[in-house]
């Protein structure tokens, strides 16, 4: 290989690195650690729906590298339901697209920080069929963004199910 190639080598891969790449990433399988929710009752069928209303994709920069991922809160938040819906059949809640008892959640921000580790930080409202409604924020904080994103996913669920109002709103 001569001088001249290796030069050209060099620099097509300097601006490939800097050029930084773009992936699609969704949440994978994580657990709630027992004891992060309280127990509580669940006194009727509920309704968890989707509010988020944009299917549209989100390019979420994660520093300090040029990575960036595709995101869909749409689709995060579908994942936090199915997430929030075990949470309550596994303490005996039933979950019905016809109940009257509903809840409704929407993740309407994520963002990704760093220092030493990554934090992702995500906020998300909820509303409840008696007129509740509020903004949360969730966090997650890791050695890789994948697992932070995994993290702060579950704690969306968590500081729903910790939210008094919310538990008794279930309960009624």
């Amino acid at each position: 290989m001569t001088k001249y190639q290796m030069y050209v080598i060099c620099f097509l891969s300097a601006i490939f690195i800097q050029s930084g790449c773009t992936v699609r990433y969704t949440p994978g399988d994580f657990q709630i650690k027992s004891g992060e929710i309280p127990s509580f009752s669940v006194s009727e069928p509920i309704r968890i729906v989707n509010a988020q209303t944009s299917s549209s994709d989100v390019i979420l920069p994660v520093p300090p590298h040029k990575l960036k991922l595709i995101i869909n809160y749409k689709q995060y938040t579908d994942t936090a339901i199915k997430l929030l819906t075990g949470e309550i059949e596994k303490r005996g809640g039933k979950i019905s697209e016809y109940a009257s008892k509903v809840i409704k959640v929407s993740i309407i921000d994520l963002k990704i920080a760093t220092t030493v580790k990554y934090r992702c930080i995500i906020h998300f409202t909820v509303g409840t069929g008696d007129a509740y409604f509020k903004g949360f924020e969730a966090a997650g904080v890791s050695w890789d963004h994948e697992k932070a994103i995994d993290l702060a996913m579950a704690n969306v669920v968590v500081e729903i199910l910790n939210n008094d109002r919310i538990l008794r709103y279930l309960k009624k």
